[in-house]
């Protein structure tokens, strides 16, 4: 039966927006900060601070951490990743999302096949990660609220969200051919 080892207070007035749990390690992203804890004792090991930009989703592969970001002072979202290395974190690369109705509405990152995949407003976004970290795709689903996206390599995804014009809008899974991200 699971049960509660213990809570790990943040300081400052930051909440806690996501979390992932990778090696004996916490990485929760709080406020404009990446803070990373000793998953057993709760122990703040090391620290990446993002500058202005503020994390809305976060996922891990392999030695990576995925980043869906707001940056405030340009108002504009961004998909980043780090490298998780045995001294720290490390920035490696980032593209700007642009054209987002609400940039603060970005999922967390899914990354299948070498892509990356979130949910942004009314849409689904692809970043190719491998290479060349740049935006492949961008399916726009109309009058649609889209709130997750999940892959399992089966060549479909599923979303989450809500489909129809405001006030009649109604919760639906939206199932999405996945096999080609271009």
């Amino acid at each position: 039966k699971p049960h509660l080892l213990q809570t790990i207070a943040n300081c400052g007035n930051d909440t806690t927006a996501t979390g992932q749990l990778f090696d004996g390690l916490a990485y929760a992203a709080m406020g404009q900060k990446l803070r990373v804890l000793d998953a057993k004792t709760g122990v703040l090991t090391d620290e990446f601070a993002l500058g202005d930009q503020i994390v809305q989703g976060m996922s891990q592969s392999g030695n990576r951490l995925y980043l869906t970001v707001f940056d405030n002072p340009t108002n504009q979202a961004a998909l980043r990743y780090l490298d998780i290395t045995a001294t720290g974190l490390v920035a490696s690369s980032s593209v700007a999302i642009p054209g987002l109705a609400t940039p603060h509405a970005l999922g967390e990152p899914v990354v299948a096949d070498g892509y990356a995949w979130f949910t942004a407003g009314d849409r689904v976004v692809t970043v190719e990660v491998i290479h060349n970290f740049v935006v492949k795709s961008d399916l726009t689903l109309p009058q649609t609220v889209v709130n997750d996206v999940q892959l399992n390599g089966s060549g479909l995804g599923i979303a989450s969200g809500l489909v129809g014009q405001q006030g009649g809008a109604t919760g639906s899974a939206i199932v999405l051919q996945a096999n080609d991200a271009t």
